[in-house]
């Protein structure tokens, strides 16, 4: 099946989407909110709650308590409660990986290192990286980072479940972006 909505990720951006985020934040502001009258109940074209309050809370940092079962169901801890948190994009991880925080760091944990990968055995010849073993942006301190060959790198991140925050707190993204008040859209406010 060439295309297939699921192979390109499309079941994924569609339980992920600003759609599905909305409409289960509209019903928090509320009342508490389960996976099955979410998902089942309403019969919703097969739509997701999970991920939707994942991305409410790592990547716009709202405080949602509950596993989303009937006995433990979603609720927002403060209903008037405003975004905490910004979703990262492509253009302010590339900021940030630009930024001379992170080339002064990289610099710092490779020479801490000897400017070699700590997981090959002999001398490697590949690209040097620096891989985060937590993210904790413009904070990092030199036991959060190590220094990887590209090789390996890939293979921690296939690996691994760490990857990009999702969300960044509003002082990170007024640094990377320059703007003193992230605009929110109007669906994210109480």
């Amino acid at each position: 099946m060439q295309g297939c909505f699921f192979e390109t990720g499309g079941a994924r951006k569609f339980h992920e989407s600003d759609t599905q985020q909305q409409e289960a934040l509209t019903i928090l502001r509320h009342r508490k909110l389960t996976k099955k009258s979410f998902e089942y109940d309403w019969k919703k074209d097969g739509s997701r709650l999970a991920p939707a309050i994942n991305i409410l809370r790592k990547g716009w940092g709202f405080d949602i308590a509950g596993s989303g079962t009937t006995k433990d169901p979603y609720w927002l801890l403060e209903p008037n409660q405003s975004p905490a948190r910004v979703r990262t994009t492509e253009q302010m991880k590339a900021l940030y990986y630009e930024s001379s925080h992170w080339v002064d760091i990289r610099e710092r944990r490779w020479q801490n290192d000897d400017y070699r990968c700590v997981l090959c055995v002999d001398s490697c010849k590949d690209e040097l990286q620096c891989h985060h073993v937590i993210y904790n942006l413009f904070s990092e301190r030199l036991d959060e980072l190590m220094t990887v060959c590209r090789s390996h790198h890939g293979i921690i991140h296939e690996d691994s479940r760490l990857i990009f925050p999702i969300g960044v707190e509003l002082w990170v993204a007024e640094r990377l972006l320059g703007v003193v008040a992230y605009p929110f859209e109007e669906w994210l406010l109480p």
